[in-house]
């Protein structure tokens, strides 16, 4: 029961600096091609435009819908909500599909998914990449 206890208190700590380096990661400004995503996103008459109107592929459908939902927001960091959301449960979920091969497969694959730099610069940015990611592998596990 204690060692349960401590492998759970264990990742918890793994995904809470996983969490931390992405909201550090999205403290910066827009990207430009975060800017256009969402320009083009709020330029809509209705949410059904993302797919059939919005041009190129630049965006992900969910984050543009999520850029939709939210509007017009003066926090721009809002914006970056969903990835930062999403990035941090792909370590919970890493850990997860590491977890049917025991404990320290877990703990192993949700430290290096916390510390992957390309992971989280998806998770720091709107762009789709983290909720893909994500959803990837929840379809997996």
């Amino acid at each position: 029961m204690r060692a349960n206890r401590v492998t759970a208190l264990f990742g918890l700590g793994i995904v809470l600096v996983g969490a931390v380096l992405r909201y550090w990661g999205s403290l910066g400004d827009l990207w430009l091609d975060e800017i256009h995503s969402l320009e083009v996103v709020l330029r809509l008459g209705q949410a059904s435009e993302i797919f059939t109107s919005v041009p190129g592929d630049n965006n992900h459908h969910l984050n543009s819908l999520f850029l939709y939902a939210l509007g017009w927001q003066a926090g721009w960091t809002a914006y970056r909500l969903l990835s930062l959301v999403t990035g941090a449960a792909t370590v919970l979920m890493g850990g997860l599909i590491g977890w049917r091969r025991g404990p320290l497969t877990a703990a192993t694959t949700a430290f290096l998914l916390s510390l992957s730099f390309p992971l989280i610069v998806y998770s720091s940015e709107a762009r789709g990449y983290a909720p893909a990611v994500f959803f990837a592998l929840v379809a997996f596990y």
